[in-house]
This record gives C-alpha cells, sequence and structure tokens, in this order.
C-alpha cells in the first residue's frame, strides 16, 4: 500500500509538472498542441530548411560566440554572436535592419536556447524567425560545415 501512494504522489507532482510548462519549448511547438494558442505547422526537417536555404527562401545564422564558431559552423550561416544580441548595441541594430524582409530567418546555437531568444526578439521586430535548435544536430544531419577562423568572421556576415 505505501509503494502505491509513493507511485501515485510520484505520478501526479509529473502530471502538475507537465502541466505547469515543463514540456516542450513554446518556440519549438508540437504539432496538434496549441496550448492554447493558435495552432502552429511543426518545424521543418533540417534537410527541408536546407534546401530552403539553398533556393534563397532562407537566411541562416548561427547566434554562438567566437570560440564556439571557430571549432565549426553551418557553412552557409552568417554570424551574429548572442553577446551583441541586445537593444541599441550598433552591431545588432545594424544586423537587425540588414536582414531581407522576404525570407525567414532561421537561428541555431549549441543546443537551442540562445537562438530560441534570438528568435523571439526577431519576431518582436516583426521578423519572421525560427530556432533551428543546436548546431550538432546540423552536423550530425550531414550538412554543409566549415571551420573559420577568427580573422575570416565578421558580425553579420
Amino acid at each position: 500500500m505505501q509503494l502505491f501512494r509513493a507511485w501515485s504522489l510520484v505520478l501526479l507532482c509529473a502530471a502538475w509538472m507537465c502541466d505547469a510548462g515543463c514540456g516542450p519549448s513554446s518556440d519549438r511547438p508540437v504539432a496538434g498542441d496549441s496550448g492554447g494558442r493558435p495552432a502552429v505547422a511543426p518545424p521543418p526537417s533540417l534537410s527541408q530548411t536546407h534546401e530552403a536555404i539553398v533556393r534563397g527562401e532562407v537566411l541562416l545564422v548561427d547566434v554562438r560566440e567566437l570560440d564556439e564558431v571557430t571549432r565549426g559552423m553551418a557553412a552557409p550561416a552568417v554570424w551574429m554572436p548572442t553577446s551583441r544580441i541586445q537593444d541599441g548595441d550598433p552591431a545588432w541594430e545594424a544586423f537587425v535592419a540588414s536582414l531581407p524582409r522576404d525570407r525567414k530567418v532561421a537561428l541555431y546555437c549549441a543546443v537551442g536556447s540562445r537562438s530560441g531568444s534570438a528568435a523571439k526578439r526577431l519576431r518582436a521586430r516583426g521578423i519572421e524567425a525560427s530556432n533551428l535548435g543546436g548546431f550538432s544536430e546540423w552536423a550530425a544531419a550531414g550538412l554543409p560545415v566549415r571551420t573559420p577562423t577568427a580573422g575570416e568572421l565578421q558580425i553579420g556576415k
């Protein structure tokens, strides 16, 4: 009987936590789960996103810091480090002003947290932006990667 009560309490706590928002990030919606928001289509696969980048429909942005990017980045990505993503920063303001309004913007970082925050900032400015997740997912999918030197990198390019 004690074991039954313990498991009941565990299940009740787990249900409460998931209801309180410990599930998937609101920036990466689950198909069919609108959570009280308008229904959102599931995000495209990495290969679909890559195809859209090649067609010029999507701009890919790496928001990792210099030490991370010099170990490898998605070949078609431009670079905007998270440390510069703040209102009033001249590099950020110039980058936002340069973004094409006729293309979607997909952002990634190491695991998806920083890129999710950056995507929210861009959406707040009226830019269609999404969180692609982490660089390791891109590389594991066999998509093009380059290893730039610090001297080759320019913010926003």
